[in-house]
């Protein structure tokens, strides 16, 4: 198949491609063409400027007792005689008066009660008849797809005994429980057309009573074969998962769970008798001592793509596809082929400032140069589309020097000269125009924005043996998940297992979050402290290799209110104070339209 043609198809198929469900030749080519994965980031970077709106869309909890308080109660119909011999009837209980009322307001409430039913507020559950059960034949399959960097995948007994290592292709008997570790991701094919992918540390007991299972640890991404005679059923703890012919991913701890949808819907409940309805393009939350609440999905791409590593990759392709780690190559100034494996990234520590709704993200790198020549090194990196490039900053001499935001071109142009002036041996070979400006520029740094979200940074000289020292830092805007933020470093997952093992450390500072809500880090181990009024998160490894994104999610203590707002009062040169400013944020509840 030409490119011309692979193009044209994923553009015709780019919503099949950014929920996965595209065929895996088209997924292939659209994670390896430059086009096509500019069309991607651009369609999910409208994707996510679409869901923001009503995103915080809450209706009172109160709203159902308000209706039926200013219903009209139906009149009432003469009682029939009772015989002498029978005894008065009891009084209903309130529960059942409560029944009666809804049922003859329902009328009266059609439109309202639709519209509390698709803006996901939570309500009282229907009856057990009205709930999906087990039935049909209990999911067995195979594993079709097995990823792992040193690690396994257990098949054991329902109650968790008697566990074996699993391999590719092995049968997986109905009433398994399945377990990752942390290094391995798994796709299971089961016998009615549903997949299931299992990410790392996840356990999963498959039931015997139908399709379905219980989630105890973990996230799943599911592709779910409809079946009109069988629905499927997920529990975990604190609630379950009602599920028709869909796909959407579920991860569950021992506090909350969370369900992205991106086709199709499901209905999410408690064990208090709420539900709320979850659909395509929407998430759902569930809380300890919260009913379950509905929203926009600002994080679906994010929520389902972890799945992607385990689709089959060409024998041609062993690398991982580069993420936040990036890719790092090497060259002589001069030469036009790039080095692989002449430079290694030796460690790679994150500082993270989370103010509220604020996140300030500090990168430091140190690249260490494997040859004995002088080289120019240059790394190609992904940032989030919301990133705002804050600092560029070049250890020289032990003291970091700080860049300068400069038009494109001419910042080539100085660099070109910088290389100059530093090996003037190479003014033959550098035909492109240079601009020669004064000052030593021994030790230039270059980033450069590429194209959809990735950027390239050019560092020189990298001496030989030696190493040099980068900080990249850049802010945006943590978004709304749910009742949640949601912030997110994004690291990836070297299926291949062939990322080099480096000295990797997270240190995230927290302010303005609601205490009473308790700040998760879903499958990484960080230590916690409390210090002047911050919530600190650190986690340090030696030789780590990446094995999927570092997420915090939190809440804040207005995340209910409508409106919000700022005052703000600078200084002028001469130290007096300046017109005052005032920010206000609106977030209206609005309901969602009716289908």
């Amino acid at each position: 198949m030409s490119e011309a043609t692979s193009c044209e198809r994923v553009s015709e198929s780019l919503a099949d491609v950014l929920d996965g469900s595209a065929s895996p030749e088209l997924l292939e080519h659209a994670a390896s063409c430059d086009d096509c994965r500019d069309a991607r980031h651009d369609a999910e970077r409208a994707e996510l400027l679409l869901s923001e709106a009503g995103s915080d869309f809450a209706l009172p909890a109160d709203l159902t007792e308000q209706l039926l308080a200013a219903t009209p109660a139906p009149a009432k119909a003469p009682a029939p005689p009772t015989p002498p011999a029978a005894a008065a009837p009891e009084a209903a209980p309130p529960s059942r008066l409560r029944s009666l009322a809804t049922r003859w307001a329902i009328p009266v409430l059609a439109t309202a009660a639709a519209a509390a039913f698709l803006i996901g507020r939570s309500t009282p559950s229907a009856t057990s008849a009205d709930d999906y059960e087990l039935s049909g034949p209990p999911w067995r399959g195979k594993v079709q797809k097995l990823v792992t960097r040193d690690g396994k995948l257990e098949i054991c007994a329902p109650s968790g005994s008697s566990c074996r290592a699993a391999r590719e292709g092995d049968e997986v008997p109905a009433g398994s429980q399945l377990r990752t570790d942390r290094s391995t991701l798994v796709e299971l094919s089961f016998s009615d057309g549903t997949s299931l992918s299992l990410d790392r540390e996840t356990a999963l007991r498959l039931s015997t009573r139908g399709r379905g299972g219980e989630l105890l640890r973990g996230g799943v991404v599911a592709d779910v074969q409809h079946d009109a005679r069988a629905g499927v059923r997920f529990e975990f703890k604190g609630g379950h998962l009602d599920v028709l012919g869909t796909k959407f991913s579920l991860r569950s701890d021992d506090e909350s769970a969370v369900v992205h949808v991106a086709r199709g819907q499901v209905r999410l409940s408690d064990n208090a008798g709420h539900d709320a309805i979850v659909l395509a393009g929407e998430e759902g939350r569930l809380l300890p001592g919260s009913p379950p609440v509905t929203s926009s999905a600002a994080g679906l791409g994010e929520a389902l793509g972890w799945s992607d590593a385990v689709l089959a990759q060409s024998e041609d392709e062993p690398q991982a596809r580069p993420r936040a780690l990036g890719e790092l190559k090497a060259k002589k100034p001069g030469e036009r082929s790039e080095r692989a494996g002449a430079v290694k990234l030796e460690s790679h520590a994150v500082r993270v400032r989370i103010a509220g709704s604020v996140a300030r993200t500090e990168v430091e790198e140190v690249f260490t140069n494997q040859t004995d020549d002088v080289l120019e090194g240059i790394f190609r990196f992904p940032l989030p589309p919301d990133a705002k490039i804050e600092r560029l900053a070049l250890e020289v001499d032990g003291k970091l020097e700080e860049g300068a935001f400069v038009d494109r071109e001419r910042a080539a142009a100085i660099w070109r000269g910088a290389i100059v002036q530093a090996a003037p041996q190479l003014r033959r070979e550098i035909k492109d125009e240079i601009v020669w400006v004064p000052g030593p520029w021994r030790d230039p740094a270059l980033l450069e924005w590429q194209r959809g979200g990735r950027f390239e940074l050019r560092i020189y000289p990298i001496p030989k043996r030696g190493s040099r020292r980068v900080v990249l830092a850049y802010t945006q805007l943590v978004k709304q998940s749910a009742s949640l933020r949601h912030y997110s470093y994004p690291l990836g997952f070297d299926p291949s297992g062939n990322s080099t093992p480096l000295d990797f450390s997270v240190d995230v500072q927290l302010r303005g979050q609601d205490p009473a809500v308790r700040v998760r880090t879903p499958g990484w181990d960080v230590s916690r402290t409390q210090e002047d009024g911050s919530t600190r998160l650190r986690f340090e490894a030696r030789s780590f290799v990446p094995d999927g994104d570092f997420a915090v999610d939190y809440a804040l203590a207005d995340r209910r209110a409508e409106v919000s707002s700022w005052a703000y009062r600078g200084a002028n040169a001469g130290g007096q104070p300046t017109a005052p400013y005032l920010a206000l944020a609106l977030r209206p509840r609005l309901p969602k339209p009716n289908g």
